[in-house]
């Protein structure tokens, strides 16, 4: 039978079992002694809000009461015992309490609105039965300005919402979410409520704008901030990490915001929307420098013909745009390497292996409004540049699958995110 007792820590070295935080010397903790292996007991050290009375103890009566005062011994109890009973009374809140209450709490408001609303209609119909007839137009705007008596317009929109996506069950909530392509379809109801009013209010929240092929989504932590997890390249098999964060009402947002299941023509122009700009495996560059590279002869099984194809395969990525290294050597040996890895291949695989391995250069538009995106996330924005360098870096690790030196660069990137000087 294990043996219970509390004590002033004599030390800041034990940790607790439950929370797994450091108790700190002097703190009060409880500590649960049982038969270890051989002679030997352990010991296992508890906050006393932490612990829990098993369900074997309540079966037999056991309550907090009954533990402090009967079962716990320690003279650090004496005189103390009704607050220890409220301690080890009071469950540990779970993780996700504070994220629900403050989910709820907005909810709870836009529901709270909407019956101020109905009561307030309500009695403008009872008082213009007994009032003089006026005009149509009239009648209506004095409803309206007494409805929104007290609210802002932004409120009485967000209870109407309320009031068209209340009444649908979670899985149909669930659907609008997945038909708009967006991320978080899981939670609870009035989580996906919560989305869901967001995005009929907003607009659909498009692409990141840092890492630009990972997806947005509302900060489950808050509700008033977006924010991005990263993407999966497919192609190398390794997941990107994303830093970018931004205010709810400032994100990239897209129109329009489906209730209904969109046609297929809808759903593709979707997909082509959320498909990445500056996507490596851009399959028109790749049949652009195909066909350039098919005008010609070309030997790819012989040392003297791999060379030829090297240079002339790289002035022709040059003329359709393909980012190779500014250096010429380099970028002929870079484009060789390749060739000389697959030319068992067809001449159309290995140029879209070329495409997929050097993206194509982007225009001035799509820089400037990259360079701006680094710059909007930085507290200092002059930062944006050094950011943008280190996180591309980062990037090269992990597509070498150094997973260890690529997130060593996402942490120093998101430590000059964080600088509040140049």
């Amino acid at each position: 039978m294990p043996t219970y007792h509390i004590e002033n820590a004599k030390s800041g070295r034990s940790s607790c079992k439950k929370c797994k935080e450091k108790i700190s010397k002097g703190e009060l903790r409880i500590g649960v002694t049982s038969p270890g292996p051989g002679d030997f007991e352990v010991t296992s050290w508890y906050h006393p809000s932490c612990y829990t009375i098993g369900p074997k103890m309540k079966k037999e009566g056991v309550t907090a009461e009954i533990f402090v005062l009967e079962m716990l011994e320690g003279d650090a109890k004496e005189s103390r015992e009704d607050e220890i009973i409220v301690m080890v009374d009071t469950k540990p809140k779970k993780k996700n309490d504070s994220v629900e209450n403050v989910c709820t709490s907005k909810i709870n408001s836009m529901k709270k609105n909407l019956e101020k609303i109905r009561k307030r209609s309500e009695e403008e119909n009872a008082e213009s039965e007994d009032e003089l007839p006026q005009s149509h137009s009239k009648k209506r705007k004095t409803k309206e300005e007494s409805c929104m008596s007290g609210l802002s317009r932004q409120e009485i929109s967000d209870a109407k919402l309320y009031a068209l996506y209340s009444e649908k069950k979670n899985d149909e909530l669930k659907d609008i979410l997945r038909w708009n392509k967006q991320l978080g379809v899981s939670g609870n109801k009035n989580q996906l409520l919560e989305r869901c009013i967001d995005g009929h209010t907003n607009g659909r929240l498009a692409q990141c704008k840092i890492c630009i092929e990972g997806k947005l989504k509302i900060d489950d932590n808050d509700g008033e901030n977006v924010l991005c997890n990263g993407y999966f390249d497919e192609a190398v098999g390794q997941r990107f990490p994303c830093c970018f964060k931004c205010k709810r009402l400032e994100a990239p947002r897209i129109l329009p915001w489906f209730t209904e299941q969109p046609s297929k023509e809808d759903d593709d122009k979707m997909e082509a929307e959320f498909k990445s700009a500056s996507s490596k495996a851009d399959s028109g560059a790749a049949m652009e420098f195909f066909n350039k590279v098919k005008e010609s002869e070309w030997d790819l099984f012989s040392k003297d013909g791999i060379k030829t194809a090297a240079s002339g395969w790289s002035i022709i990525c040059k003329k359709v745009g393909i980012n190779l290294p500014p250096d010429k050597v380099r970028a002929k040996m870079e484009v060789g390497k390749i060739v000389l890895q697959h030319r068992d291949k067809s001449i159309e695989e290995i140029c879209t292996i070329i495409v997929e391995n050097f993206g194509m250069k982007e225009a001035e538009n799509d820089i400037k409004a990259k360079n701006e995106a680094m710059a909007s996330v930085c507290s200092i924005p002059q930062n944006g540049l050094i950011f943008d360098s280190i996180m591309e870096l980062g990037k090269l690790y992990f597509k070498e699958k150094n997973s260890n030196a690529g997130l060593t660069y996402n942490k120093v990137g998101n430590a000059i995110k964080d600088l509040n000087f140049r």
